[in-house]
């Protein structure tokens, strides 16, 4: 029986009823709408009406977590026999009514098996500002270009301040589409800034905003500028420093406690810094469970993690884990395996605990909200440097503050810190709302599938078909219309006439001016009174033929100067004397009668250049001119140029043939992977070929594995000689990858990191986890993680690889790694 329709027993929200009226009418939709205020039951609509009229759905995720989280609570919703989930090495009921999956299962069946889509009614594309992703966003655009015209898309994101651009380019590429736009908060949101007093412990909430201003008490509590200049030196500070502090994290839970504000998330940007608030909260004996609440707790953890044995709980830390479970405390980062994670997930959604100290990675559609929510710091390491969060960042991490049907209100704490003021607090409480924008570009495996399926005519148009080059128009037209009323300010032609200006030749021949000299420019005469330099720019003063002195504008010339003739220097010369200017006045009209008609700018006509002299206005607006036409051109074409270069050169190595993919391209055809040029290129080499299955695993590990920390000088280890000499071959592929990338104008891809062969080979071997964390200092959930990727890379090889033999070994590679705490079909609630 197909599920009901939301709504029929319980009031629905306007932007909920109008995205529900939209579908009803045969549209897509884009809803943007803040984290928890109910996204979702405009998905459930559109898939209840789907399979109320004897049709199917399909709803996809960024990542396969969030793939296997929607397909439980889909199937609680709809029934488990009406819900299947596909994410590339997971595959339950895949005929299923509807069927949950990963953008690029989606993305691979619409190139591969397009046929299956052709009772699909509509495709739910949850967080789909992940379009910005800059390697997976380009898949959310191929999906919605090339999806078949009667399936509606119901794309739900964040909210974003464009959503009606996303709506009007997926109206132009694929059918009518319309947005709605919901800026209010299902729960109210109340922002405290927290600032603790050293002498005396007292901690303070301060409001951020007051009537909807920043709080002027807040600055009370900035550092001073000597403060801040000390800091930005790294010079030691001064014993008599400033009164406040940041709240320590006991004080904070807590407060929270006392003012009856837990359950809470706090947003530490570090894995090691969550680890250790956990720690600090289990010495300080805080306990925030009861006996009941314990009871529970250990039945769930009994639940879910039973099946591990007890070598596997030693390498994980159970007992630690658990122990701080049982007193309502927990870390949420991808270092942890995810069968932990999703047990806090569980244990927090359920109420039985009241502090997560959480990474960021926690705001990627994970239903947990909380009644508060901590913000430790506004800066976070990039992997570079330290930076401010974005607004977007800020009100990701905030939109988990509040439960509907369950608060009144929300709390955004953000802790005062040394590295930041109040203001940098106030404006970022103030922000609502990020611009969605667009990350697509060709890659190997889009050009190959388009080669394979369009003519390059419709390839180049489905290219420019991209949300990339949607926002690429819009933003020059926007551009030219600048442009124009700038060139209109200053009497310069339209576009249509405007050159290219080499303006270091210009710069370079008016530093070689001397006083005297009597010049062309930019069609008009003039003669030089004095030229010098200041701050690195020639300053060039001139008198024309009716005594108006002048300093020439670089900016404003069309063409470098050219010297006609020489004026006699009155001695000794004074370039301001108005007598001696008077002379070489008359000595220049007697030259402009001589040299008339003798030089035009061969830029353009002498009637259309406006006068080339210094104005500071004028100024200001050439150069703001030069930097939007410079803009524009970075964005013309951009596109299609990258398109060529990637046609080029898979031509130039063998995937391409006069617009036919060759049998080499149909090895790159059926490879989805970040090096997937480096991976053929290796595969048809023979670099993989007759290895064992644990070695076969141990060499992809190099094509997945990016260390977090800093290169070390260790020697790689590798189980043989013969598979050092295969990876130092797979490691030639790529930098000659990367020459060519740079030949052709491409981004060049990463270099490939032996440091995980040692773990893979050990594991896909049958070794224990004890260990092998033990031996790599690795978290369990960095280990995981690269297991699970080698085993989709393996998946891959076993499908495309010339060699029988060598896809054999791929399979049984997949079969070895897919074990224990690695395997998902075991570590299943």
């Amino acid at each position: 029986m197909p599920p009901q329709r939301p709504g029929a027993d319980f009031a629905l929200d306007p932007f909920q009823q109008e995205s529900m009226a939209h579908l009803d009418e045969g549209r897509s939709v884009v809803v943007s709408a803040p984290t928890g205020s109910g996204k979702t039951l405009v998905a459930e609509h559109a898939l209840a009406a789907a399979l109320q009229g004897g049709r199917r759905g399909v709803y996809t995720t960024p990542i396969k977590a969030l793939s296997n989280q929607k397909f439980r609570d889909l199937g609680e919703w709809a029934g488990v026999d009406n819900v299947g989930l596909l994410t590339g090495d997971n595959s339950i009921n895949g005929d299923a009514a509807i069927v949950v999956m990963t953008t690029e299962v989606l993305r691979n069946m619409l190139y591969s098996e397009p046929e299956r889509l052709s009772d699909t009614d509509v495709v739910v594309m949850d967080e789909v500002h992940y379009l910005q992703d800059t390697f997976r966003g380009p898949v959310w655009e191929e999906v919605i270009i090339h999806l078949p015209s009667h399936i509606r898309v119901v794309a739900l994101s964040a909210t974003v301040s464009n959503a009606d651009e996303l709506a009007a380019w997926i109206t132009e590429v694929h059918g009518p589409c319309h947005a709605v736009t919901e800026t209010k908060r299902p729960v109210r949101l109340h922002n405290s800034f927290i600032v603790s007093e050293k002498s005396s412990d007292r901690l303070h909430v301060v409001p951020t905003m007051k009537k909807g201003r920043p709080n002027p008490e807040g600055r009370r509590f900035d550092p001073s500028d000597r403060d801040r200049r000390r800091r930005s030196r790294h010079a030691p500070a001064p014993k008599q420093r400033r009164p406040w502090r940041t709240t320590r994290r006991v004080e904070v839970v807590a407060e929270l406690d006392r003012r009856g504000l837990l359950p809470a998330i706090t947003f530490i940007f570090s894995r090691a810094g969550c680890d250790d608030a956990v720690q600090q909260l289990r010495n300080s004996h805080i306990d925030l469970t009861s006996d009941n609440e314990r009871t529970r707790i250990d039945a769930i953890v009994e639940r879910r993690t039973g099946h591990l044995d007890d070598r596997d709980r030693v390498a994980l830390g159970h007992a630690a884990w658990a122990a701080g479970l049982r007193r309502g405390i927990a870390a949420h980062h991808a270092g942890m395996v995810p069968l932990y994670k999703e047990t806090v997930e569980e244990l927090f959604i359920q109420g039985l605990l009241k502090c997560v100290f959480a990474t960021e990675t926690l705001a990627l559609g994970i239903n947990m909200p909380a009644r508060t929510v901590i913000i430790e710091r506004l800066t976070k390491f990039t992997g570079e440097r330290h930076e401010l969060l974005t607004p977007s960042d800020f009100t990701q991490l905030t939109g988990r503050a509040g439960r509907r049907g369950l608060d009144d209100v929300g709390h955004a704490w953000v802790l005062w810190s040394p590295f930041t003021t109040f203001d940098d607090v106030s404006s970022l409480a103030r922000s609502t709302a990020f611009e969605l924008r667009s990350a697509f570009r060709p890659t190997y495996n889009m050009t190959c599938h388009l080669v394979d399926r369009f003519t390059r005519k419709h390839a180049l148009e489905l290219v420019k078909d991209s949300f990339g080059q949607f926002q690429a128009d819009r933003l020059v037209l926007e551009l030219e219309a600048r442009a124009d009323s700038l060139r209109r300010q200053l009497g310069e032609p339209d576009e249509a006439t405007s050159i290219d200006v080499d303006r270091g030749e210009i710069e370079k021949a008016l530093g070689s001016l001397k006083p005297g000299d009597i010049i062309d420019a930019s069609g008009r005469t003039v003669v030089v009174l004095s030229s010098t330099w200041r701050r690195r720019e020639a300053r060039v003063k001139v008198v024309d033929r009716d005594g108006e002195e002048h300093q020439l504008d670089v900016e404003a010339l069309s063409d470098a100067p050219v010297v006609v003739g020489q004026a006699r220097l009155p001695e000794p010369f004074n370039p301001t004397s108005r007598s001696h200017q008077h002379d070489l006045v008359g000595q220049l009209r007697n030259t402009r009668r001589r040299s008339k008609g003798k030089r035009k700018s061969p830029n353009r006509p002498s009637d259309l250049q406006p006068a080339p002299w210094t104005n500071e206005r004028n100024r200001n607006v050439r150069r703001e001119l030069r930097r939007i036409e410079a803009r524009m051109a970075e964005r013309k074409g951009r596109l299609d140029e990258r398109f060529a270069s990637v046609v080029g050169l898979l031509t130039e190595t063998g995937y391409i043939h006069e617009w036919t993919l060759t049998e080499r391209g149909t090895v790159l055809l059926g490879t989805f992977h970040e090096l997937d040029l480096v991976l053929v290129q290796s595969l048809l080499a023979g670099h993989l070929d007759g290895q064992d299955a644990p070695t076969l695993a141990g060499l992809v590990s190099c094509f997945v594995h990016e260390p977090r920390g800093r290169d070390t000088d260790d020697e790689p280890w590798f189980p043989s000689e013969k598979a050092r000499l295969a990876h130092e071959g797979i490691q030639a592929h790529a930098r000659e990858v990367r020459r060519l990338e740079s030949a052709y104008g491409l981004p060049e891809c990463r270099l490939l990191d032996p440091g995980l062969v040692g773990a893979t080979h050990g594991w896909a071997a049958g070794g224990d986890l004890g260990d092998i964390l033990a031996d790599e200092d690795l978290s369990g959930g960095d280990f995981v993680r690269t297991m699970k990727q080698v085993v989709d890379l393996c998946s891959q090889i076993a499908r495309v690889a010339p060699l029988a033999d060598t896809r054999r070994t791929a399979h049984q590679a997949v079969e070895q790694i897919q074990r224990g705490i690695v395997d998902e079909r075991s570590t299943a609630p």
